[in-house]
C-alpha cells in the first residue's frame, strides 16, 4: 500500500534549480507558463461591468484618484468593503480593466500552485513525523 501511495504522490510544480539541466522540465515550465497566460487572458476578456472585479477595479481607481469610495460604482449598488481592499486594488487600476483582470487571474493561478506546494510540504512533514 505504501508503494502505491508513493507512486501517485503529487510532484512539486514550483521551479527547482537542479532540474534546469533537464530539457523536458524546461519544456514543461514553458508549456505551463503559456497555458497560464492563455487561461488568464481568456478569463480577463470575460470581465465586464456589473461583476465583482469591476467593483474592486473601480474602487482601486477611485482610491488612486482620491475620489469617494462609497459612491455608486459601475453595476454595484454600493461599495461595502474596507478602504484597505481599495488600496490593494489601486495597483491594478493603473491598467485597463480587462488587462488588470488577466493579471489578477495569472497571479491567482500562481498562488494556487504555491498552495499545492505548501500542502504537499505539510503532508511530507506529517509523514516523516509518523515514520
Amino acid at each position: 500500500m505504501k508503494n502505491f501511495l508513493n507512486s501517485f504522490r503529487l510532484k512539486t510544480l514550483l521551479i527547482h534549480p537542479n532540474k534546469f539541466k533537464d530539457k523536458r522540465y524546461l519544456l514543461f515550465l514553458c508549456l505551463a507558463f503559456i497555458l497560464f497566460v492563455c487561461i488568464s487572458i481568456k478569463e480577463g476578456l470575460k470581465v465586464g461591468i456589473g461583476g465583482d472585479f469591476n467593483v474592486f477595479w473601480t474602487s482601486g481607481k477611485n482610491f488612486f484618484l482620491h475620489n469617494d469610495l462609497y459612491s455608486q460604482i459601475g453595476g454595484a449598488k454600493r461599495y461595502i468593503y474596507p478602504p484597505f481592499a481599495a488600496m490593494l486594488f489601486q495597483f491594478l487600476a493603473i491598467f485597463p480593466m480587462n488587462v488588470a483582470a488577466s493579471m489578477l487571474s495569472f497571479i491567482n493561478l500562481l498562488l494556487f500552485l504555491f498552495s499545492i506546494y505548501l500542502t504537499r510540504s505539510i503532508f511530507e512533514l506529517d509523514r516523516k513525523s509518523v515514520v
